[in-house]
């Protein structure tokens, strides 16, 4: 081969021209080259040779990016691209009165489980409201017919008390999540994507309280307001363990079996603004009816008014903590169910899909 030269041009010091032979470097720099496209074309050719045909994509799809993982199952045709489902969970905007522009749970996670089928998710949630329900209403009837309990007046009064106000949230909770549920298995579609943007925002935030605000109640009673001995009634102690034990049982529930996805990080101010009108109704309630709905917001019971600053601190900084333990629970249930166990969660289709692959397998036997 022959040499490669390099001709300098005339300058004021050098007057003539020099060549520089650099033929060992050049081929070195030439052979590095060579070597470079070769690779980049073995690598392109690899991937497309590994690329799926159209066929194969058509039948069985890649999930959406929001799992990040290589499934080790088929997934159901209904969550191929381009079709209604296929989408990322949306992201919290940044302005806290921003309902977000990407698509809504694409993927039905507020109404399908990991672990049970949708019938099965529907008939629990539609019992523990059930149960939530035939309590509250149980209280109110035998509290109103009992005049040693309070009678009526202290089912009015009730009303003013937290432990209360979530347990009726739980309760229309798992009402409205039912209903969902139910007519996702009835239409492969359920009613709350057929929601405005903000009902359905509402209902995130909905689930967001419902998943924390019961476990907030349960350590504040348990640890700040219950003293022993046990309750003399069986009433007393039944109403009280299903509204500051179980209540966190229903939550707990919905944390680990649901597919819901980790609640976005706004929703921590939300919770905050729920505890501050709480504090309002706490006081209006004191201004107009004269009682404290809890004793450590009476400043003479406490020790005085700073007292009850640092337990209305301590309250906000544990929602903060709870907010954050189940964030990292909700987190942790969908990176061991999706990506270690490989369960995308159970859909209506699949149950179809086998039901049809069956009975062409048996027409062709």
């Amino acid at each position: 081969m022959s040499q490669l030269s390099l001709t300098a041009l005339p300058s004021a010091d050098n007057a003539t021209g020099v060549q520089l032979q650099l033929p060992s470097r050049s081929w070195t720099l030439f052979k590095n080259i060579r070597v470079w496209a070769v690779k980049k074309t073995s690598s392109r050719r690899l991937k497309l040779h590994n690329k799926p045909s159209r066929a194969h994509q058509t039948q069985f799809s890649t999930p959406p990016t929001e799992w990040r993982y290589k499934p080790s199952t088929q997934v159901p045709s209904r969550l191929k691209k381009g079709s209604q489902h296929h989408g990322i969970h949306p992201t919290m905007p940044k302005n806290i009165f921003s309902f977000g522009t990407q698509p809504f749970d694409p993927t039905n996670r507020f109404v399908t489980s990991w672990l049970l089928p949708p019938w099965l998710l529907f008939a629990c949630r539609a019992l523990i409201s059930i149960y939530i329900f035939t309590t509250l209403f149980f209280i109110i009837g035998y509290t109103c017919a009992h005049a040693s309990l309070g009678g009526c007046l202290t089912v009015r009064q009730s009303f003013s008390y937290f432990t209360v106000l979530t347990f009726w949230g739980l309760g229309f909770y798992f009402l409205a999540s039912s209903i969902h549920t139910l007519t996702y298995i009835l239409r492969k579609k359920p009613l709350l994507s057929t929601f405005p943007r903000p009902l359905q925002a509402l209902h995130s935030l909905f689930y967001t309280t419902v998943i924390t605000l019961p476990f907030l109640v349960t350590i504040v009673y348990w640890g700040v307001l219950y003293s022993a001995p046990w309750f003399e009634l069986p009433f007393d102690g039944w109403h009280n363990v299903s509204q500051h034990g179980l209540n966190s049982l229903f939550a707990l529930f919905e944390v680990l079996l649901a597919r819901t996805d980790t609640m976005p990080w706004v929703h921590l101010a939300w919770l905050m603004g729920i505890l501050l009108g709480y504090l309002g109704v706490a006081f209006v309630t004191l201004a107009s009816q004269g009682w404290y709905t809890y004793s450590f917001l009476d400043h003479d019971k406490v020790g005085g008014r700073g007292y009850v600053a640092a337990y209305v601190v301590g309250i906000a900084v544990g929602i903060v903590v709870i907010f954050v333990v189940v964030w990292g629970v909700v987190w942790l249930r969908r990176w061991v169910s999706e990506v270690k166990l490989g369960k995308m969660g159970k859909f209506v289709d699949e149950r179809r899909a086998d039901v049809d692959v069956e009975m062409n397998t048996a027409k062709g036997t």
